[in-house]
């Protein structure tokens, strides 16, 4: 149309008509949908959840599923989660927000909805660090203005493995029995664990092997073989205390029950105390401090009878005589009692025959050249050294090879240990 020439009115009038029939059909099309909508609140919706049981491992987070298809009105839109044996209050979305100080204490700070996905549908729960009692059914209410729904979301099985020992050492006299603490908790039953081992951990040494509902005792390191054991009837129990008979000096250290079962694994450590005084020790001490004062108060006694001259020959000979044999004998009593806190044969042999055989042999020599000199003035040898210091020499080269003999054993499986955890490295590399 041309500049400065006025529309006809005709023309303004059909403008204005077309204007007014789309005005009238957008008008139709929201009516339409709001009527839609308003439909379908008031036929009701459906509430889905989970298709079965849920499993989850002990310690972590499950997602408790819940969910509708069509989009809600959030305006008076609540949901509510609930448990069903105590219809406990799990977690509350309320007036457009998540309800946290209406939850139960026991799951506050653990369950939480997924706040952005609500007007989408989905009021899922996430719970967090999962426990034994949250075993059990669990409801997902979901109302509006219109209509409520629910559905039901079961927590089967949490999975869980736990270890449990003493929170103090064991402290225990060499020569005695004692009892390592290990206790198995979890939602499989103790016939159906895979393994429980105890090791030492500071030598990496087998104590004791239960695998496929039997202990294996041939499967303990030489160290600790026909001294371990479970209590086999406390097992069904969750019981795998380990017993450890008649310890030893080396015994002490830290031990680990490690519990396998499918993918879940469980240890509890437990460190052995050796105390050095026990019943047999106190023996030994005690005939130790016998001899040792009893020959310094016999030959104080000697020395003061000689310089007196008062006292006679025969009195002087007895003191002689118990100066010998008292502290030898008690020193006999005390290699004894040492010997049988020593639980290997070869230590038992040393001590009882070797040590108690060379104290009476020298007590029995010495013996006999003082009766011969009291009596006749004679002597067998000129110097008495001839049977003491070969006898001593033997008795401490003895003594020699053994603690050689152990201090070899123990280089070996140290650089045994070393050899390993060098294997293992380069396995990984």
């Amino acid at each position: 149309m041309m500049a400065g020439v006025e529309e006809p009115e005709e023309l303004r009038c059909v403008d204005s008509a077309i204007a007014s029939v789309i005005d009238d059909i957008d008008s139709a099309l929201i009516l339409k949908e709001e009527q839609r909508t308003a439909i379908k609140a008031f036929v009701g919706f459906t509430v889905h959840g989970s298709s079965g049981p849920l499993v989850a491992p002990l310690g972590s987070s499950v997602v408790l599923p819940c969910h509708v298809d069509e989009l809600l009105l959030m305006e008076g839109l609540e949901v509510e989660w609930r448990r069903t044996d105590s219809q406990t209050l799990v977690h509350l979305y309320q007036d457009g927000e998540s309800r946290a100080e209406a939850q139960q204490q026991d799951y506050h700070g653990r369950a939480h909805f997924f706040t952005d996905q609500i007007p989408y549908g989905n009021f899922s729960l996430l719970l967090d660090n999962l426990r034994a009692e949250d075993e059990g059914k669990y409801t997902c209410t979901v109302s509006s203005q219109q209509d409520s729904g629910g559905t039901l979301v079961h927590i089967k099985d949490v999975e869980y493995l736990i270890a449990s020992g003493s929170t103090r050492s064991a402290s225990v006299h060499v020569g005695e029995d004692v009892t390592l603490n290990c206790s198995v908790d979890s939602h499989i039953t103790p016939e159906r664990l895979e393994e429980v081992s105890w090791q030492k951990t500071d030598e990496d040494i087998l104590v004791l092997l239960y695998r496929n509902n039997q202990t294996l005792p041939d499967s303990s390191d030489e160290q600790y073989r026909d001294r371990v054991e479970f209590f086999t009837a406390e097992i069904p129990k969750g019981n795998f205390s380990l017993r450890l008979r008649s310890v030893r000096t080396e015994d002490k250290g830290v031990y680990v029950c490690q519990v396998f079962a499918g993918e879940l694994s469980a240890n509890a450590t437990v460190a052995l105390k050796t105390l050095g005084f026990s019943s047999l020790h106190v023996m030994v001490l005690v005939f130790c401090f016998a001899a040792g004062s009893g020959a310094v108060l016999l030959l104080c006694c000697l020395i003061c009878c000689r310089s007196t001259n008062t006292v006679s020959s025969s009195t002087i000979w007895s003191l002689q005589l118990s100066l010998v044999f008292c502290p030898n004998i008690c020193m006999s009593f005390a290699f004894i009692f040492w010997a049988l806190t020593e639980v290997h044969l070869c230590n038992e042999i040393m001590y009882m025959f070797g040590a108690v055989g060379l104290v009476l042999l020298s007590s029995v020599a010495l013996t006999a050249e003082l009766i011969l000199k009291a009596r006749n003035d004679e002597r067998v040898l000129k110097d008495l050294r001839f049977i003491v210091f070969p006898s001593e020499g033997v008795f401490a080269l003895y003594w020699l090879i053994l603690q050689m003999h152990a201090y070899c054993k123990y280089r070996l499986k140290l650089f045994v240990c070393i050899f390993s955890i060098i294997e293992q490295y380069r396995l990984v590399d």
